[in-house]
């Protein structure tokens, strides 16, 4: 899924410097089975995962990130 940083009713006029220097607003999504097995073999493996949580577009969802701090 590829998605703007910005909802299209909350976009800025001009880009947010932040964004561009850190690219907190890139992230990676992968679909799943079972998202609760998932963040419960993620965990055991030594990743600090917390609950599958539900996002504004109804779905069930994991949130880490990489060594560099990349969303996944």
């Amino acid at each position: 899924m590829l998605n703007t940083a910005f909802e299209k009713d909350s976009r800025p006029s001009s880009p947010v410097i932040y964004h561009i220097q850190t690219h907190h607003d890139t992230c990676l999504y992968f679909d799943c089975p079972d998202i609760f097995e998932d963040s419960r073999l993620l965990n055991a493996k030594g990743l600090n995962i917390k609950e599958p949580f539900v996002t504004g577009y109804k779905w069930n969802a994991l949130e880490f990130s990489d060594h560099d701090s990349n969303g996944i």
